[in-house]
């Protein structure tokens, strides 16, 4: 039987993307090209949320998959705005190249645009799994962007895929039909992360010494970037009614880290650590260190730090507006979920947690068994079954 193929638009390789794609490239009878719009990430450039150079990936992301970089014509130097992917090679490639099914990841750039016309006109069924939840973050950027991109989009789109439950309430909202949909989980590579939480436990210690921890004070942490619409200063202003009954540790870095450190030493907060920017993988031993993960921010499409988070079975602490929340974070069993900007309430949340030691290694526990479902073969099977569908199957 001839292998199904599958072509695959991503802006720039992303850690979470190609997890994915490496699980599509084991499913037998299934060929899996990624098109990828431009080589952001593999060198140092320039953030536009840290406004500084840093570097997310070397080469070894490249590793475990069919891949070809498209000649980008943007002159963005980041394929994060509208503009900084223009890629009209993707013409060419869906016409000479005879993909059963293309995925697209998202419908703010031109590129993407440009591939969904091309697959139409080459008979080439099209599947979209982006970012997309409900409620959206802005009412005004919904009446006047999302709405009218969505009714383009049900017209090219064969099978959408959402990542969750607010994802699925995103496109029925938008008169997609049920039939239409399939899931095809936000996951992480949880065996690759279970298995470093396994290795690093055994050194904890060891890994608070060498960060200057004192070994006695449960540890919270924040691995985020560090701007406002995750609003770290928030879970600064709680730590401090904690009066040293814990540590805190920001791993990021972005605009308001400046602030926040200005505003620990104003207030006179010793046992708060700044550990700047970290790669994915260097984010693993503070992990492994914590005792719970805070994620406070007012608005995420999903946040898979928190699966990361749960994967080291951590109690999740964080507010209603991360998506995630819908699926994995279940108040008062492995997590605390609380009103984004509510001081108070997360106040509680931490204090809660951090006096009771088995109620948050029980409720540590239950994260790791709650994201165990919520894996990467979900996520490609989601994929394949919507293939099947689009392609009548």
């Amino acid at each position: 039987m001839t292998p199904r193929r599958l072509g695959v638009l991503a802006t720039h390789p992303i850690h979470y993307q190609v997890d994915l794609v490496r699980r599509l490239a084991q499913v037998k009878g299934l060929d899996v090209e990624v098109l990828f719009c431009s080589r952001f990430g593999l060198s140092r450039q320039v953030d536009h949320t840290f406004k500084k150079s840093v570097q997310w990936y070397d080469e070894s992301i490249l590793e475990g998959y069919t891949h070809r970089f498209l000649d980008n014509y943007s002159l963005e130097r980041s394929p994060r705005s509208p503009l900084g992917t223009i890629n009209p090679g993707i013409l060419r490639e869906l016409a000479s190249r005879r993909y059963d099914a293309f995925l697209v990841q998202g419908y703010a750039g031109v590129t993407e645009w440009l591939a969904m016309a091309a697959a139409k006109r080459n008979l080439c069924r099209i599947l979209f799994r982006g970012e997309t939840v409900w409620p959206p973050r802005s009412p005004w950027n919904h009446l006047f962007l999302q709405k009218p991109l969505m009714r383009l989009l049900s017209k090219r789109v064969d099978v959408f895929l959402p990542i969750g439950s607010r994802s699925r309430d995103f496109y029925l909202r938008h008169g997609i039909p049920a039939h239409r949909l399939v899931l095809s989980p936000y996951a992480v590579d949880n065996d690759s992360l279970f298995r470093e939480a396994a290795q690093l436990r055994e050194r904890r210690r060891e890994i608070r010494t060498s960060l200057g921890i004192p070994s006695d004070l449960p540890i919270i942490l924040y691995a985020a970037k560090m701007i406002p619409r995750k609003r770290p200063l928030d879970l600064l202003r709680a730590f401090e009614a904690l009066s040293g009954r814990a540590a805190l540790a920001f791993a990021g870095d972005g605009p308001l880290k400046t602030e926040a450190q200005r505003q620990a030493g104003k207030r006179n907060l010793r046992q708060v650590w700044f550990f700047g920017f970290r790669r994915r993988e260097e984010l693993f031993p503070f992990y492994a260190i914590a005792d719970l993960f805070v994620l406070p921010s007012e608005y995420e499409p999903w946040g898979l730090g928190v699966n990361e988070a749960m994967c080291f079975s951590l109690p999740i602490v964080t507010t209603e507006g991360v998506s995630s929340s819908a699926d994995l974070v279940f108040h008062g069993e492995n997590g605390w979920l609380y009103p984004a900007g509510d001081i108070p309430s997360l106040q509680k949340g931490l204090l809660t947690l951090l006096e009771d030691g088995p109620r948050r290694s029980t409720m540590g526990r239950r994260s790791s068994e709650i994201v165990r479902g919520w894996g990467l073969n979900s996520a490609a099977e989601g994929i394949v079954r919507g293939m099947e569908i689009a392609l009548g199957e």
